[in-house]
């Protein structure tokens, strides 16, 4: 291929890094195609990299452009894996965290910080499945591939561009599009790589000094950093990482393409207009490299130039798989997840693909990174897995700050290890005026085929209700209801299927509720309190696709559970109590709740949800009011009805429902009008202070609705929010039906014992 030169005029075609606004270059390769112009040489960084590496590998502009315009590409580039490959069964149980920092215990000096911001297992993944074909068809020789092709990348070590011209191409251009603080390094050969346009964004140079073609074809989407400010800290650090890079070529022998594309690196908004974009500036330069170019190729020949080389491409079935980074331990229990079963049509890669993904949940694990190695007497593949290994301690902060006052602060502390099991320890911690909590839970899990994990726990919860809803800026009265509650147990859960697991609890309590059945009591009185002793059994399935664990605008969530409880009541009357004594009472009832919440596919700027839930409670009343409406199950459909004591709204029977409206305003920004009803059936209607009836009719119905900003940041949302209740008991909101408040942070806790 490279005694192209030598026969007649050659071509190089050079693609400059710029995150998305790098689909341009295939506008620009459409272009070039329409009017026969040849590429005989490629060089390219980081987006640059992936689209000409993939039309060096043989694909055309039209499979380029499915590539980069298909919802999975655009969710793995985002962070998002398709809901199909989501392994429900090994996700942690949601915490307030907002980040997490591995420790290590024998040197701080090494303790890390996270260095990107997007998964990188999926992608490594895809990039092996579109370029390992091509890459062994080369024999892992760039210039054996279509088109002779180079990349770069950047060895922040020594501070210099690495040319990549043999070797693994998924790794080479994994290595190149590795953009700081966004996707992970890779190590290649020891050598820790980034992106390659921290120092040269723009490979011209290589172009002329590999391949030294005849006319030179640059696409250009991007551009030196401006010079910083003092006070502009991103500014300073981007200065600081990246070189200047020559962006011109030599107007003898070149022509320079530069699509206007007024959009950031990462703003996956708009896609086609980018592509158009590079067209439109070819097709505006094609008389100039017209001029230059004398050659043409015509379709038929490029077509039959691809067939030659794809037809040498092999299906990927793999017979084996080779773990590397981790001990012999470690990797027979990868093995054992990927469990490669040679009989059957598993071992082809869409087989392990499922498999690979569930693998990459488990939080021991950091990344993972795919390579195959052909094997010539069966014609199968090794795959070669590269694992990196999370440390074994981590620590992680969160929590919520709000304009009222349910501030709470999170941190947990985990300890993770890997052998033949994967087991762990995790202690999470609340702490708040709200809210206040500690539970200790280990997690072993068995990767048998019949897979499952037991989980022992212990927790302590105290809520500490106020009885105003007043903001930061305003005293509260003291609080009138302080729930505590002691649980442990037992937890046994199994996948039901890549988004659903069978859980199993067993678990024993004290719960303990201290009130004041009136609105006249002080800081002096002691509240009516009813403790009881609980042992409880649950059942739960439950399957969930949503894709942020508040707020979420993508996704399903279905729970179905049903438990049964034994308790003994136990009431002791405080000073503001009149006429009541002592009184102890046992409890025996069965719950039943169905959930069910999905958010339907996007239909241009706005998607629609809708929520279901069906709950039925056998409890009787307990000693009184307060006690017995404490009990019942509560319907919390919006983040802050969590913190709120809102008695309309908790019925031992109900049918809840509700529609849910989202306006996508940009990436990440969203406004969410939602709306509820619930329909008791037999709820606890007070009559006076000390008596109550239990109603069974639907003649009540309750509503709430909510508008709500939300900007969901890397760390957490940040949310404006506005509710309204209607037609609902509670004094405080007959005067005052809105609440309106300003959160940073998730509303997240640690689940209630009887949930």
């Amino acid at each position: 291929m490279l005694s192209l030169s030598s026969v007649g005029q050659s071509v190089g075609l050079v693609l400059s890094g710029g995150g998305s606004k790098g689909l341009a270059h295939i506008g620009v390769i459409k272009a070039l195609e329409e009017r026969q112009i040849p590429i005989d040489f490629i060089t390219g960084t980081s987006t640059g990299a992936i689209i000409g590496g993939l039309y060096a590998s043989g694909y055309t502009a039209e499979e380029i452009q499915a590539i980069f315009l298909s919802d999975e590409f655009i969710d793995l580039m985002r962070g998002i894996k398709d809901e199909d490959y989501n392994y429900y069964f090994k996700k942690e149980k949601s915490t307030a965290s907002w980040v997490e920092i591995p420790l290590d215990l024998k040197d701080f000096s090494s303790t890390t910080l996270p260095t990107n911001l997007v998964a990188p297992s999926g992608l490594n993944f895809e990039m092996m499945a579109v370029f390992e074909p091509a890459g062994l068809v080369a024999s892992n020789n760039f210039d054996q591939l279509m088109i002779p092709f180079r990349c770069v990348a950047s060895d922040i070590e020594n501070k210099e561009s690495i040319i990549f011209r043999e070797g693994n191409l998924t790794e080479a251009i994994r290595a190149s599009m590795s953009y700081p603080f966004y996707f992970r390094p890779i190590t290649v050969e020891g050598q820790v790589l980034f992106d390659g346009g921290l120092y040269n964004n723009f490979p011209a140079d290589i172009m002329h000094s590999e391949f030294r073609p005849g006319v030179i074809i640059g696409s250009n989407v991007s551009g030196n950093e401006e010079p910083p400010t003092e006070d502009d800290i991103i500014s300073i650090l981007r200065n600081m990482m990246v070189s200047k890079s020559n962006y011109s070529l030599d107007s003898n022998n070149g022509v320079l393409i530069e699509p206007n594309v007024p959009i950031g690196a990462f703003d996956f908004e708009n896609l086609y207009e980018l592509i158009d974009s590079g067209y439109l500036s070819t097709i505006r330069k094609i008389d100039a490299i017209e001029l230059k170019v004398e050659r043409r190729r015509k379709p038929e020949q490029l077509s039959e130039m691809r067939a030659q080389f794809n037809d040498q491409k092999t299906e990927l079935r793999v017979s084996d798989v080779e773990v590397r980074g981790v001990n012999e331990n470690q990797a027979k229990y990868i093995q054992h997840v990927l469990h490669l079963n040679k009989k059957d049509d598993e071992s082809h890669l869409e087989g392990l693909k499922m498999r690979y993904h569930r693998l990459s949940e488990d939080d021991k694990i950091v990344s993972l990174f795919p390579k195959l190695v052909f094997n010539e007497k069966d014609t199968s593949y090794t795959l070669i897995l590269d694992v990196d290994l999370n440390k074994e301690f981590k620590v992680d902060f969160g929590g919520n700050f709000s304009s009222r006052p349910i501030n709470t602060g999170y941190v947990g502390l985990h300890y993770n290890h890997l052998g033949k099991l994967s087991y762990g320890l995790h202690g999470t911690s609340y702490f708040g005026k709200f809210y206040n909590s500690a539970e200790l839970r280990a997690r072993i899990d068995f990767p048998t085929r019949f897979t499952f994990s037991l989980q022992p726990f212990y927790r302590l919860s105290r809520y500490n209700f106020f009885q105003s809803l007043s903001t930061f800026f305003e005293l509260d009265r003291p609080s009138f209801l302080v729930q505590n509650e002691t649980f442990y147990g037992l937890d046994f859960s199994t996948p039901t299927g890549s988004n659903s697991k069978l859980m199993v609890e067993f678990g024993n309590g004290e719960f303990r509720d201290d009130y004041y059945q009136t609105d006249n009591f002080s800081t002096t009185d002691v509240p009516d309190r009813t403790s009881f002793p609980t042992t409880s059994v649950a059942v739960k399935w439950a399957k969930n696709t949503f894709n942020y664990k508040q707020y979420p605008n993508q996704g399903l969530n279905v729970l179905l559970s049903l438990r049964y409880n034994n308790s003994v009541e136990k009431f002791r009357p405080g000073s503001t109590s009149v006429g009541q004594s002592l009184f102890e009472s046992n409890h025996e009832w069965a719950e039943a709740r169905f959930l069910y919440d999905h958010y339907f596919k996007q239909r241009g700027v706005f998607r629609l949800g809708g929520m279901l839930e069906l709950v039925y409670s056998g409890l009787g009343p307990f000693n009184n009011y307060t006690a017995s409406v404490l009990r019942a199950p509560s319907f919390e459909p919006i983040p802050i009805t969590r913190t709120l004591f809102l008695e309309s709204f908790r019925a031992y029977q109900y049918a809840a429902a509700g529609a849910k409206v989202i306006f996508d305003l940009k990436n990440r920004f969203d406004l969410r009008l939602e709306g509820y009803l619930l329909q008791p059936y037999r709820r606890i209607d007070r009559q006076n202070s000390n008596e109550y009836v239990i109603e069974e009719s639907f003649e009540r119905r309750f509503t709430m609705a909510s508008a709500t900003l939300v900007y969901q940041s890397p760390l957490g949302p940040l949310s404006f929010a506005g509710n309204y209740y209607f037609n609902i008991n509670e004094t405080f909101l007959q005067e005052s039906p809105f609440i309106f408040y300003v959160q940073f942070g998730y509303l997240i806790f640690n689940k209630r014992a009887l949930d």
